[in-house]
């Protein structure tokens, strides 16, 4: 009876790692590296001379970002591309400088009026993931490993040595801003994520997950 209790346990712990990290098929990764050929996005990634705003870690994280949400190969588009991409930088970086040179690049004039839409847009990916937006540097390295090791995204490795080379030249004046407007909402998925991780951390420490790791 209890070795039975363990196996329904265990089963459910394996459950919830997958539905946390969904293995990215291999079908899948390639339709990524075509979509990263697309002429626009080649073009935007040509512009970004110092992977400020996305190196290998960051278009790692937007892979990852596509299959948390469930997006199917032909939703792997330019604008699911961009939304993820900002929402890594959401997450991950320190600085709104990058991501709204994206934009400003990406949406053109009117970037005030027309970023509205954007976060929107945004918004509705962040739910569709069901706010599971922090990705760890292991998880990057593994589908880095696993996916093309030599191709081109994945040697685009951020140099320090350019921390004033962060494409604020590429704002318009008048449309340059020093935070984001969803800079609370990001808040609010970190201290989510924090709780989420806790749990997980709790979980890997309980009988069932030592039991699977012996």
């Amino acid at each position: 009876m209890t070795e039975t209790k363990d196996k329904l346990i265990n089963s459910k712990f394996d459950e919830m790692l997958e539905e946390n990290n969904p293995h990215v098929e291999e079908a899948e990764a390639e339709a990524y590296f075509q979509l990263l050929s697309d002429k626009k996005i080649m073009s935007f990634l040509q512009k970004d001379r110092f992977y400020k705003i996305a190196d290998k870690y960051l278009l790692a994280i937007v892979l990852i970002y596509f299959k948390r949400a469930g997006l199917k190969i032909d939703e792997f588009t330019r604008q699911n591309f961009v939304v993820s991409l900002y929402l890594a930088h959401e997450i991950e970086e320190d600085t709104d400088i990058p991501k709204m040179a994206m934009l400003a690049w990406v949406l053109g004039k009117n970037l005030k009026e027309k970023r509205r839409n954007f976060i929107r847009k945004w918004d509705r990916f962040l739910q569709q993931m069901d706010y599971r937006a922090i990705v760890s540097k292991s998880e990057c390295d593994e589908l880095m490993a696993q996916h093309n090791p030599s191709h081109w995204a994945w040697l685009r490795d951020r140099s320090e040595h350019h921390e004033s080379t962060d494409g604020s030249s590429e704002i318009p004046k008048e449309d340059k801003i020093t935070s984001s407007p969803s800079s609370q909402c990001a808040a609010s998925v970190k201290q989510l994520e924090r709780k989420r991780k806790r749990t997980d951390e709790e979980t890997e420490n309980s009988p069932a997950a030592k039991i699977q790791k012996t």
